[in-house]
């Protein structure tokens, strides 16, 4: 619930108040009503709000158009009644569910455009300081930078603040999970650092100067193993077993020399064909069955 990217965050003002929100230009949410107090799909849209209520110039060089009120738009029209919210701030993670109604910004405009919260209530409000949480939940709070985000890759996560009445309760839980249930429930970042800890452990992998994931548009892990052969590793949180013939299109862009290692790690792994896939494929079951070699680890994994 910041005012832009960079700008100030109202989430902790919002939430006290048992509201969530968003701006999106000098408009309030009287404007994207019909005659039932439901939002109009027709009334969220730049052309009609620019009629009603002219945005001021800073606004339209963002520019206010369609594009600019797709998240207004899944904030009023998709998101239901009961559907699960979750914000962040002050080291806490706070969830809680959308409520009835569709109200007015109960604090005024926000400088510097005159800017107005669109809000709905929220209600059933729960709070979890990070500190007293496994460390996988600080991910949530950096989870994306959109006003307003699905977080289909920390569903779990959020399913055990959901049952939960205390972080003690949401340690309990991931700690008590199986490993296999334990990977379903891993980001693609997550599953990244596990992969990468997993050739630590196996081939004495040691890391160059590049960050895992993200620094490379082909490889996700870089580095030598213990005999200083290079190591190259590509990784797909996926729970579908890739073909042989999707994994060879992908490793046939990695540029690689005979002395390479080159890995896969794949979740579901890649289906059995008539030729082997060209590197060495790594597969949930390969990685649940090195946690379960460990278990001192897997539980460190889990809960801390």
């Amino acid at each position: 619930m910041k005012q832009g990217a960079t700008g100030k965050d109202y989430a902790e003002e919002l939430w006290n108040q048992s509201l969530v929100g968003l701006m999106f230009g000098t408009w309030t949410i009287d404007y994207a009503l019909g005659g039932d107090g439901e939002p109009d799909p027709d009334k969220i849209d730049a052309s009609h709000l620019e009629a009603v209520c002219p945005q001021p110039q800073e606004i339209k060089e963002i520019p206010f158009d369609d594009r600019f009120l797709q998240a207004p738009r899944r904030f009023l029209l998709d998101m239901s009644v009961d559907d699960r919210v979750v914000v962040a701030f002050n080291d806490a993670i706070h969830i809680g569910t959308i409520g009835e109604g569709f109200l007015r910004d109960p604090n005024g405009s926000r400088e510097p455009y005159g800017e107005y919260f669109k809000c709905r209530p929220v209600q059933d409000k729960k709070s979890f300081p990070l500190e007293e949480l496994p460390g996988s939940y600080r991910l949530l709070t950096s989870a994306g930078r959109s006003a307003i985000q699905r977080t289909h890759a920390y569903r779990e996560l959020v399913n055990l603040l959901d049952v939960s009445n205390s972080a003690k309760e949401v340690e309990d839980a991931v700690r008590g999970t199986s490993n296999t249930r334990f990977l379903d429930m891993l980001s693609d970042k997550q599953w990244e650092v596990v992969s990468e800890q997993y050739l630590r452990d196996t081939i004495g992998l040691r890391s160059l100067l590049l960050a895992v994931g993200g620094t490379l548009k082909s490889i996700d892990i870089y580095g030598v193993d213990g005999n200083g052969k290079r190591v190259l590793a590509q990784c797909k949180n996926d729970s579908k077993a890739w073909t042989v013939n999707r994994l060879e299109e992908l490793i046939s862009g990695i540029p690689t020399n005979s002395e390479d290692r080159l890995y896969f790690f794949c979740r579901g792994g890649v289906e059995q064909g008539d030729r082997e896939p060209g590197c060495t494929v790594v597969d949930g079951r390969d990685i649940v069955g090195w946690l379960d070699n460990d278990p001192d680890y897997a539980e460190q994994l889990k809960a801390l």
